[in-house]
C-alpha cells in the first residue's frame, strides 16, 4: 500500500509529482494506443511492437539509461543509421 502526501492544493503519491507524472502520461499513451488498436489503421504485428515497446518503457528510468554505455551505444546506433 502506497502512503499518501497531503499538499495544500492536491493529494500527491508518495512518489512525488514525477511518479504522478509518469502515471498520468502512460495513462494518456496507453489510451492513445487503445484508439490505434480499435481502427483497422495500423496492422497486427506493428500494434504488438507497439504494445511491447510501450510496457517496455515504463521500466526505463534515467538513472538506468544515461550512462556512458548507452550514450556510447546510442552514438553507434544513429552513426550507423546515417551511414
Amino acid at each position: 500500500m502506497s502512503t499518501v502526501a497531503r499538499t495544500e492544493w492536491a493529494v500527491v503519491p508518495s512518489g512525488g509529482f514525477s511518479a504522478l507524472h509518469k502515471r498520468v502520461v502512460y495513462a494518456l499513451a496507453g489510451l492513445g494506443l487503445a484508439c490505434l488498436a480499435v481502427g483497422d489503421e495500423v496492422p497486427p504485428l506493428t500494434l504488438v511492437l507497439l504494445a511491447v515497446g510501450f510496457v517496455v518503457s515504463w521500466f526505463v528510468e534515467p538513472p538506468r539509461v544515461l550512462g556512458p554505455e548507452f550514450l556510447k551505444l546510442a552514438d553507434l546506433v544513429v552513426a550507423a543509421h546515417s551511414a
